[in-house]
């Protein structure tokens, strides 16, 4: 599923928009998304010239987008909003760069379980 679908089912937009494709959907499950970090995003300019990467706040909004497409996938429930409340036990291993390739992974079980995994861009 490409950026159309995704702005179809929920309200971010660029430059504010985190996600690319997703590959995996199952409503109110799980949900797989993907961002590619271009040298042309907007904070890469910004945040730490010369040593450019993705701020911890917007791998966590990165994060929520994910998981609002799990949600917002449910019938009815298209282009609602979800506001964060609360971040528990969030943990940053590495810095996302102009060389990483983001993909998130969202499931739901008992609680909200989000996974962040960084590649390396394949040439």
């Amino acid at each position: 599923m490409d950026k159309k679908y995704i702005n179809k089912i929920q309200p971010n937009r660029s430059p504010y928009l985190f996600l690319d494709k997703i590959s995996s959907l199952i409503p109110n499950k799980k949900c797989n998304a993907h961002l590619n970090l271009k040298k042309n995003l907007w904070f890469f300019k910004i945040h730490w010239p010369g040593n450019p990467n993705m701020p911890a706040f917007l791998q966590l909004e990165a994060m929520t987008q994910t998981c609002a497409i799990a949600l917002f996938s449910i019938k009815g429930n298209k282009s609602k909003f979800i506001y964060v409340i609360s971040v528990e036990n969030a943990k940053f291993f590495k810095r996302l760069q102009l060389i990483n390739y983001l993909y998130y992974a969202y499931s739901f079980k008992k609680s909200c379980l989000i996974a962040i995994l960084a590649h390396k861009k394949e040439n």
